[in-house]
């Protein structure tokens, strides 16, 4: 069943992307220009690695599960739209970040970008961003393949 969106727009684009427009953008100069460098300091610091979507979800803290109709409710419309806007036409995102609480996952960064491709189903695997720190705490949470620095 597809959600229930307020803004035909908004649905036509989500209905327009495809697991093809999908780009990540893994460059040291795109994650440190983000808003979550800000946040967490030295983009040194990152890595990265790609998870399985599904995966994901069912370890997320119930707080950071956002499905993509709960996210138009929550007044992100504009947000959101952007966000589609732009994946749609080509451009590229920075990857989710990451962090363990307690024995599961919260989302630090990227909520909207999960939600969308959870809604297509626009990838088994996404990239994830997390600091070295968090790493083995969060191994132990889910599988982090192809660990890499940002390039």
């Amino acid at each position: 069943m597809k959600p229930k969106l307020n803004h035909c727009c908004e649905y036509s684009c989500i209905e327009s992307l495809t697991s093809k427009m999908v780009k990540w953008d893994e460059t040291q100069d795109a994650i440190s220009m983000s808003d979550m460098t800000t946040v967490r300091g030295n983009s040194e610091n990152l890595f990265i690695a790609d998870v399985s979507v599904n995966i994901l979800y069912s370890q997320l803290y119930s707080l950071s599960k956002q499905l993509i109709e709960n996210t138009w409710q929550a007044s992100c419309s504009a947000s959101l739209s952007r966000l589609i806007s732009h994946w749609a036409s080509g451009g590229s995102i920075t990857p989710c970040f990451i962090r363990p609480y307690k024995s599961q996952i919260v989302i630090d960064g990227g909520h909207h970008r999960l939600a969308i491709c959870i809604a297509k189903q626009l990838e088994n695997k996404i990239p994830v961003l997390f600091t070295h720190s968090d790493q083995e705490a969060l191994s132990e949470i889910i599988d982090l393949s192809n660990c890499r620095n940002p390039v």
